[in-house]
């Protein structure tokens, strides 16, 4: 996984076969392009894997968010400034699709993954916590 997203040290990683909103999922980063010292339109020179909570809060007290659109995310409040400024990948090997009417009790998951389970990133928009607290992020889905 480092090297295929740019990683200097490897994450601890544990196994995990499903992961739900509000739960701790790896993110990989750049430096937070606002903090002190970075040079303001410069790239990230290093990627970093941070744990972040799947369901974004641009506020301490707003509902967490799980997805944005990615037709809106630019303009949409609660996702511009991390549009802007904090982008991310959410690496996996996977996701599930549900299929049957919205709402049903039997709907049915499909488990969807690249050719050879080979590893890949999904897009991510995230926000860091308040003080001492893990920071939050929302998958970019079309």
């Amino acid at each position: 996984m480092s090297e295929a997203f740019g990683l200097e040290e490897p994450p601890a990683l544990q196994a995990r076969y499903n992961i739900a909103p509000s739960q701790p999922v790896l993110a990989v980063r750049g430096p937070d392009p606002q903090s002190p010292g970075a040079a303001p339109g410069s790239r990230p020179a290093v990627r970093s894997a941070i744990e972040l909570l799947w369901g974004l809060r641009s506020q301490p007290d707003d509902k967490p968010l799980i997805n944005a659109r990615s037709e809106t995310a630019a303009t949409r409040g609660a996702f511009r400034a991390a549009f802007a400024a904090r982008r991310c990948l959410v690496p996996a090997d996977g996701f599930y699709e549900w299929q049957g009417p919205k709402g049903a009790r039997n709907r049915q998951p499909f488990h969807l993954r690249l050719k050879g389970s080979a590893l890949f990133g999904l897009a991510g928009l995230w926000e860091p916590g308040p003080a001492g607290q893990p920071g939050t992020l929302a998958i970019l889905t079309t």
